[in-house]
């Protein structure tokens, strides 16, 4: 018996769960878009234009730009090489989404002190960190393994 099957078992159930959990989360975000459609047209979309409101457009509509990317790297099974080709690409896409969710958090935090100079010093200072961070880790550190060398791929193997 390969002692690896354990392993490959918990990947692969990890990958299945991870996939259907990715398209359950587009459906609500979708669902919850246009639940709330005509409403955020009357209060973001004829407001006039702000910092916020730049960083909330991109909190709001990016990730419904970008999933469907996610979702085809996610839910087929692609070569290792291919995979290869992807993995830094699909997940620097997430840079945006966290980036501008901090940058409103940072606004917000920074109204609610009083807009004192230091505040927006030491919070802007860690929001470029963070990105500085999320370059780091997205476009360095992503390296696709196999989890059996023996094997061309693990996806191929990995029932959808």
């Amino acid at each position: 018996m390969d002692p690896l099957d354990g392993t490959r078992y918990e990947v692969e159930t990890a990958i299945r769960i991870g996939r259907a959990s990715f398209v359950c989360v587009y459906t609500i975000h979708l669902y919850e878009w246009l639940l709330n459609l005509d409403e955020e047209r009357c209060l973001i979309h004829m407001s006039s234009w702000s910092s916020v409101k730049v960083l909330y457009i991109i909190c709001r509509y990016y990730p419904l730009v970008v999933f469907p990317f996610h979702l085809w790297a996610w839910m087929d099974n692609h070569s290792t090489d291919l995979c290869k080709s992807l993995v830094h690409g699909v997940y620097a896409a997430l840079i945006p989404m966290q980036i501008s969710a901090q940058g409103v958090m940072l606004l917000r935090a920074y109204a609610f002190t009083g807009k004192k100079t230091y505040i927006l010093v030491f919070f802007s200072a860690s929001w470029l960190a963070i990105f500085a961070a999320d370059i780091w880790l997205y476009g360095t550190q992503f390296i696709c393994k196999i989890l059996n060398p023996r094997r061309q791929s693990l996806h191929k193997h990995v029932s959808s």
